[in-house]
């Protein structure tokens, strides 16, 4: 029996469904990365118990928590507009919208156009740098670059395998689909 949310052809005709593009991963584990490095560099921090100037310290602290804030943020942007706009089969839009803590009418604040676009060129093989610094604050020109050579083939020291979400059929689900982000 076909998939509803697929369309009339059955799902074995959909070689990709449930399965996430090489680059959207890379994105992915990009701003996971990014998070995982700013709550390093949280925990690195020392808090001495004796008076002295603390000032150092908070600094520290403030930018750090800004990469980890700018970082989840360009995560969430970028997974709920992949999932609400171009994951096939689409997620049900009260899961996304109720995994998120909002309503399905705020789910469309969680990102903007520029991000969707930007994804989209990602995938498609046509994004720049400038696409995805633009649209992404916590990415690097360097890191934009590294994730848009994924689609030439090229090497980037990004070793990236594909996400299959849950509900994908056994079939179509790979040896590297259990891969964690």
């Amino acid at each position: 029996m076909p998939d509803p949310r697929v369309g009339s052809e059955p799902v074995a005709q959909h070689p990709n469904w449930g399965r996430v593009p090489e680059p959207f991963v890379a994105l992915i584990r990009a701003f996971t990365e990014e998070v995982r490095a700013g709550e390093d560099k949280l925990r690195s921090i020392p808090w001495p118990s004796d008076v002295g100037d603390a000032e150092p310290r908070l600094v520290a602290a403030l930018e750090a928590t800004e990469r980890v804030q700018a970082a989840s943020r360009d995560l969430r942007s970028a997974l709920s507009a992949y999932a609400h706009k171009i994951h096939q089969p689409r997620p049900r839009v009260g899961a996304i919208a109720e995994a998120q803590n909002t309503s399905t009418q705020g789910l469309i604040r969680r990102y903007t156009n520029q991000v969707e676009d930007s994804v989209r060129a990602l995938i498609d093989g046509g994004a720049t740098i400038e696409h995805l610094t633009s649209a992404f604050t916590s990415l690097t020109p360097e890191r934009a670059r590294s994730i848009i050579d994924i689609n030439l083939g090229a090497p980037t020291g990004i070793e990236v395998g594909p996400l299959v979400f849950p509900g994908t059929p056994a079939a179509a689900r790979s040896s590297s689909s259990d891969e964690q982000l």
